[in-house]
């Protein structure tokens, strides 16, 4: 109860910065139990499961045309692509699945630079423009106010708190907020993104060649 009532003033003491991540934390919380009691992500499987097992009915009628089950087939090859490369796109699917079967790749290798690809013509394009904006962002705003952000409420756990509860509190913004927030919205860096690109632009040179 004590620890509480010392919480409360450190709230009204402290103002706003501590506020919003007191906010931030509870709506965490929310948005966990909600997805702990309605599993969403169940939910968005049996509906996927559902629609591959229609497509998989359609096959196996007798009455359908060969040009309706062959495109039940292709849409099934095309679930089945999205599961293995996280990208929904069918053209891009084809080309991905392409490039990592011919370098022997996790099938879902591009995925952290799923924002940043397409497909036209024939060629899997990467949006560099787009990603150097994103890594900039991350180095230049990102990175530093969030971690001013994060020091400062170690501040303020450190002058109203002992060192041991400031300790619990210093771990607990760190690994809640801080370190989560990181991991979400850190783009990949440079040199695995420069590896990526090889393997675009390999690709996109055979297939230049087989044109």
């Amino acid at each position: 109860m004590t620890e509480a009532k010392d919480f409360i003033e450190l709230f009204l003491s402290h103002g706003w910065p501590v506020v919003i991540a007191f906010v931030t934390y509870h709506a965490v919380n929310m948005i966990f139990g909600w997805l702990g009691r309605t599993e969403p992500a169940g939910l968005f499987r049996a509906l996927f499961n559902r629609r591959r097992q229609h497509l998989e009915k359609m096959l196996t009628q007798p009455y359908l045309s060969r040009e309706t089950r062959n495109l039940a087939r292709a849409e099934l090859n095309q679930l089945s692509r999205r599961k293995l490369t996280g990208f929904s796109d069918p053209r891009l699917q084809k080309a991905l699945t392409r490039l990592c079967l011919r370098h022997n790749l996790p099938s879902r290798y591009f995925i952290r630079w799923r924002t940043y690809l397409s497909e036209k013509n024939g060629r899997i394009v990467f949006a560099r423009r787009w990603y150097r904006l994103a890594w900039r962002f991350f180095l230049i705003f990102n990175l530093p106010v969030s971690t001013f952000y994060t020091g400062f409420l170690f501040y303020l756990a450190a002058q109203k708190y002992d060192p041991v509860t400031a300790g619990f509190i210093m771990a607990f913004f760190a690994g809640a907020l801080y370190l989560p927030w990181m991991a979400m919205t850190v783009p990949m860096g440079p040199w695995p993104t420069k590896e990526m690109e090889n393997y675009v632009n390999v690709y996109n040179a055979s297939s230049e060649e087989t044109k």
